[in-house]
């Protein structure tokens, strides 16, 4: 997949539409990968992207005349921000307006970007309930191996000077091994493990949701604490292998959620020994 991926930035256009997050090992070699990606390509047609700033009107014009946007070692809230929606509209050949500072002059661009992003923390996406249009966008390829012992300096740059020729040489069969899957199936051919990856990566991300769902159920005749909903969603998570959102996150996220599933609004009167507390009545924590 890598290897496809990889020739579909020579190609340009991103036919598929999608978005690469290159995830795990710190000082894997994720970076020193798209160093070298990038000096193939060309470092005139790469742009760092930053998704903080893709609500801002004058973001866009950064990205005129390039192919590539990158983001290198960023932070786990990378597709949290306000911003990180544009990032599918990025990929999927929309027209976006665009202008320069300085300038009243709008013109468009379209979003035919190749898009690379590489992580070592677990990134979650923001996913305002549209999890089948991330679905269709992601790739995602993780470095599981230890971090190798002895580091090699300018690693990049040694690999491109030995194997420039050959590099380029897999980047262009690579290129022409998504060209004939483009032509078959308009997509890159992924097997069950490679769509299973980035269906695991949604999950996490909308966690909350899949615990609320999958382990708290309609019951007439009890109620929960807020307090005891909120450990019961660590314990799932550690069940899952996830990273939990925070409590306070969980304790935001709540409300809304159990009104639309189980119609209980957030009381401040649920009754235990020690008092009254803050939880939602009528439902109950299911079996496992």
């Amino acid at each position: 997949m890598l290897q496809r991926w990889c020739g579909s930035l020579l190609l340009g256009g991103n036919a598929a539409q999608r978005i690469m997050i290159l995830t795990g090992t710190p000082g894997g070699g994720k970076s020193t990968l798209l160093e070298i990606i990038e000096a193939v390509i060309g470092p005139a047609n790469v742009c760092q992207l930053r998704t903080e700033h893709l609500s801002n009107r004058f973001e866009l014009s950064r990205f005129l005349r390039k192919t590539t946007l990158s983001g290198k070692d960023v932070k786990g809230n990378f597709l949290q921000t306000e911003g990180a929606h544009v990032l599918k509209a990025l990929v999927g050949h929309d027209l976006l307006s665009a202008e320069r500072k300085g300038s009243n002059i709008e013109f468009q661009i379209k979003g035919e970007f190749g898009v690379a992003v590489s992580c070592n923390s677990r990134l979650r996406v923001k996913l305002d309930g549209d999890v089948d249009a991330w679905r269709r966008r992601l790739l995602i390829i993780r470095y599981e191996k230890l971090k190798p012992k002895e580091r090699i300096l300018d690693f990049a740059e040694k690999l491109l000077t030995e194997e420039a020729s050959g590099i380029l040489h897999w980047m262009v069969d690579g290129a022409i091994m998504h060209l004939g899957e483009c032509d078959t199936m308009g997509e890159y051919r992924l097997t069950e493990a490679q769509e299973d990856r980035v269906d695991q990566f949604l999950a996490e991300s909308d966690s909350i949701r899949h615990f609320v769902i999958d382990r708290i159920e309609e019951a007439p005749d009890c109620d929960l604490t807020t307090t005891e909903i909120v450990s019961a969603y660590f314990d799932y998570c550690v069940e899952s292998g996830w990273v939990a959102f925070s409590s306070r996150e969980v304790e935001m996220a709540l409300p809304d959620m159990m009104l639309e599933l189980f119609h209980s609004a957030r009381s401040a009167h649920i009754q235990r020994p020690y008092g009254r507390q803050k939880g939602y009545p009528r439902v109950a924590l299911a079996a496992k």
